[in-house]
């Protein structure tokens, strides 16, 4: 079993666009609302965007040698239901994307469609499962 300090939450996205802002708001609420005991990379106050995801992913990999990591990011996708969560594994990490919004919907007016509950109720599911399991 894992201890509190094997793991690391990559919090993955842009504050600013808020489609892509799950991972920041989990991990303002991992810190914040539950004061976790796992590390907590990205938040609202401090964002993991893409241009800087690959340079975190390597500090975290050399600092933290041995720990599971688990990233946490907003999914675009082609079919998959909106607001759906898909977990699954890569490269040794655990994958977390939460379904935001389709690609069909992503194609008309953004700002019409993004449903702020999708965004907010798939924040919330993550950050409660992870403080939950330690």
């Amino acid at each position: 079993m894992l201890k509190n300090k094997d793991v690391v939450v990559l919090c993955l996205g842009y504050k600013n666009f808020f489609l892509d802002s799950v991972g920041p708001i989990v991990g303002s609420i991992l810190k914040h609302k539950y004061n976790t005991k796992v590390y907590v990379y990205g938040s609202l106050n401090s964002d993991i965007n893409a241009k800087i995801a690959k340079k975190y992913y390597s500090f975290i990999k050399n600092k933290h040698k041995n720990s599971k990591i688990i990233i946490i990011d907003a999914l675009i996708s082609k079919n998959k239901k909106e607001g759906k969560l898909i977990v699954t594994k890569k490269n040794g990490n655990i994958l977390i994307l939460a379904n935001i919004i389709t690609l069909q919907n992503f194609n008309k007016n953004i700002l019409e469609c993004i449903k702020i509950n999708n965004v907010l109720n798939s924040s919330k599911i993550i950050s409660k499962v992870i403080n939950n399991m330690w």
